[in-house]
């Protein structure tokens, strides 16, 4: 298999990126002393103004709750310009909702775009 040139990945990228038409903030978790022992958490956001596209729920499972109920649990995709930082346990901030980051596919040394499993936080 032939590896693909600069300007050919470079041409994808540019491409692929005309996909991403929504725009969402990355939020990443800091904890700070408050000076009496407790290390309260809040979320920076760290990114703003993020060119982003959220697919449709790829898969539901269902998890254990107290009591033996069960909730749904839908995983998102998010697609982001290429080399955006992003990580697990960050939250994603689009339109009203709000988003755990669970996986993020960095395997690929040539992506067009780089992708995340997001998880909606309810409440």
């Amino acid at each position: 298999m032939t590896a693909l040139t600069t300007a050919e990945l470079t041409s994808m990228r540019t491409e692929a990126e005309s996909i991403l038409t929504s725009s969402c903030t990355i939020q990443t978790l800091t904890r700070a002393s408050d000076g009496m022992g407790g290390w309260p958490e809040t979320w920076a956001s760290t990114y703003t103004t993020v060119a982003c596209l959220l697919s449709s729920p790829t898969r539901a499972s269902f998890s254990d709750q107290s009591g033996n109920q069960f909730k749904a649990e839908a995983n998102w995709r998010l697609s982001l310009h290429w080399d955006q930082a992003i990580a697990v346990n960050n939250r994603v901030l689009l339109n009203s909702d709000t988003f755990e980051v669970s996986s993020v596919d960095d395997d690929q040394d040539m992506r067009i775009l780089r992708q995340a499993d997001v998880m909606r936080i309810e409440g």
